[in-house]
């Protein structure tokens, strides 16, 4: 008679000479605890019996140096622990019961537990250094990158994994078919895309230039600003700014309207340039008077229009 799982001898009743049987269970159970069974897998997979997995707590294999190498384990109710020798070995190991399975990396180790089952194979651990290393060396993911090229990721169809799969779905390929846009392009000739009235989509359009009413003595545009225009209702300093303080873009234009009797003064930032006419001064003092200003360069104005004469 032996013990179910690890089959140790177990003494019998009016049994002559017990101290034997008693002696091999204890060898029996420390071996079982204690030793390692090195499975070579220089030449090919390796498949443990019953009782040289029964007789080992650790599974050492070496000489992993080829792709694809596999350790099966058998049908037997244990935790044991499966490594994968550093020095010997370059590849993976796939641990095996039936039909589930589990790779150990070279140089880590992984403690497994097998239920007595067809198929009862489960990773309880990984050691410190047995980590996965990469994406397919993962126990749920693909074992190879091979064939899948631009290919995308996906839960499979079990949900119980990821796998590769072409590229689907119908979303739009043409501008006309979104369905914030326009629905054709005829009649349009020469339009540009713009905003619609309601902020709500695209339309196409003749871009208008957004007017600002400003009624303070100071003002220095905000870069969302940018191609607007300023009717300036009371006399107004106006600050145009170098790029650490507002990075407008190169080529952008301000405009500035004189919309009272108060006169509307240009002034550079710190670190920006205005450039003006010899002619002229940086300033207004005519009603209506309209002044243009177009960032050149970097931190670098230029103003045009009706300034007043020096």
């Amino acid at each position: 008679m032996t013990t179910p799982n690890l089959a140790i001898p177990l003494i019998v009743a009016s049994q002559s000479q017990k101290e034997v049987t008693a002696n091999a269970a204890f060898t029996a159970l420390d071996r079982a605890i204690t030793c390692t069974f090195v499975a070579d897998v220089a030449a090919g997979g390796v498949t443990l019996t019953a009782a040289q997995y029964r007789a080992a707590l650790g599974v050492r294999v070496i000489n992993a140096t080829v792709p694809g190498r596999t350790v099966t384990l058998p049908p037997v109710e244990r935790y044991a622990i499966v490594s994968v020798d550093a020095a010997t070995s370059t590849e993976g190991v796939t641990v095996q019961r039936g039909t589930a399975s589990a790779v150990v990396e070279a140089g880590s180790a992984a403690l497994v537990r097998t239920d007595g089952t067809a198929n009862g194979l489960a990773v309880i651990m990984r050691g410190a250094d047995g980590a996965a290393g990469d994406f397919l060396a993962l126990t749920d993911t693909p074992d190879s990158y091979v064939g899948q090229a631009l290919r995308l990721l996906r839960v499979n169809s079990t949900e119980d994994g990821l796998e590769f799969t072409e590229a689907g779905g119908s979303g739009v390929e043409a501008f006309l078919d979104l369905t914030d846009t326009p629905g054709s392009y005829a009649g349009q000739t020469g339009r540009a895309v713009v905003v619609d009235a309601g902020e709500t989509g695209l339309g196409f359009g003749v871009p208008i230039t957004p007017v600002v009413t400003h009624a303070d003595a100071t003002l220095a545009p905000a870069l969302a600003q940018a191609g607007h225009w300023f009717r300036c209702t009371s006399a107004c300093t106006i600050t145009l700014p170098a790029d650490a303080a507002t990075a407008f873009p190169i080529g952008t234009s301000l405009t500035f309207s004189q919309a009272s009797a108060g006169a509307l003064t240009f002034t550079a930032g710190a670190g920006a340039t205005v450039n003006v006419a010899a002619t002229h001064l940086a300033s207004t003092n005519v009603l209506h008077a309209v002044v243009q200003a177009t960032k050149l360069a970097p931190n670098t104005w230029v103003l045009f229009g009706h300034l007043r004469t020096a």
